[in-house]
């Protein structure tokens, strides 16, 4: 099916990515809505394996998916209203590491 092929491009695009982060990191990545095509597990992984890379580099992900925001360290959400736009923001806890 067409989803199955774009969770592959997806992932694809991602590995690709992250390899390349991993050999020469940027300080700062942006994904807008990269997990579009992703079901849940796969979110799942992506949103650990970019809380993972995030102690050497920050993320900034514009998305939909509940699975990801769950591990984001703060929230930023915008919203029109009556023709102005609104912004809220929420700064989670930080997530306590397993020793």
């Amino acid at each position: 099916p067409m989803a199955a092929a774009g969770a592959f491009a997806c992932l694809t695009s991602l590995a690709f990515l992250f390899a390349i982060q991993m050999y020469n990191p940027a300080p700062f990545y942006v994904f807008d809505e990269a997990d579009a095509a992703l079901d849940k597990e796969n979110s799942l992984k992506l949103g650990k394996i970019v809380a993972q890379i995030s102690h050497h580099s920050q993320f900034i992900g514009i998305t939909h998916n509940d699975t990801i925001v769950r591990e984001a360290n703060q929230i930023i959400g915008v919203a029109l209203n009556e023709q102005k736009s609104s912004v809220i923001g929420l700064k989670l806890k930080e997530k306590e590491e397993a020793a």
